[in-house]
């Protein structure tokens, strides 16, 4: 059984590790790879997308990596969902449904909001 692992706030000197490893999380998403079918491809525009959706988090502090970026959240509290196998987990913690975003033959995205909560 895996011990649970400890999150902590990333800095802005860990940004490129943690940035890597959303990239890496995203490589076999649906959405992604339906948008960049080549890894070259996507390799290069996901490098350059993740900063732009969440590179403030650094500078507001709600940047999150678990030791040795197994794992990695750039916040604050509006998200995408590329895959619908994640819709659960984001309701789970709050997160709400606001819409679907499809365009032709594309997989659906899933627009999420969660509202600030005490403590946020």
């Amino acid at each position: 059984m895996n011990a649970a692992k400890t999150v902590r706030t990333a800095s802005a000197v860990e940004r490129e590790r943690a940035i890597d490893t959303i990239v890496l999380g995203f490589a076999a998403d649906p959405f992604c790879r339906w948008l960049w079918p080549e890894p070259a491809q996507y390799l290069a525009a996901m490098a350059r997308l993740v900063p732009i959706f969440g590179g403030k988090a650094f500078d507001e502090g709600t940047a999150y990596a678990t030791e040795g970026f197994e794992a990695t959240a750039l916040w604050p509290a509006y998200l995408e969902s590329s895959n619908p196998r994640n819709i659960s987990l984001y309701l789970r913690h709050g997160f709400e449904i606001v819409g679907e975003i499809q365009h032709g033959s594309s997989p659906v995205m899933t627009p999420m909001l969660r509202p600030a909560r005490a403590g946020d």
